[in-house]
């Protein structure tokens, strides 16, 4: 879970692009532009996350994060 003030979309797609860890991830989407937001949820979908949207959060997990 992170909340940098901001800073979400560089770090989330850091995140992705260079970690092979993929974690459920926990950020607020409200302090992103609206194509910061289309590009993140479009790496994180390419990259097998299922995304919730919960008020101010994004909730992120990988497809079989339930049932595996």
């Amino acid at each position: 879970m992170i909340d940098t003030e901001g800073y979400d979309y560089v770090l989330v797609k850091n995140f992705i692009e260079n970690i092979k860890l993929q974690p459920v991830i926990i950020f607020e989407w409200i302090h992103m532009n609206k194509n910061e937001t289309k590009n993140l949820i479009n790496l994180l979908k390419i990259n097998n996350y299922q995304i919730l949207k919960i008020k101010k959060d994004l909730i992120c997990f990988q497809n079989n994060f339930f049932f595996n």
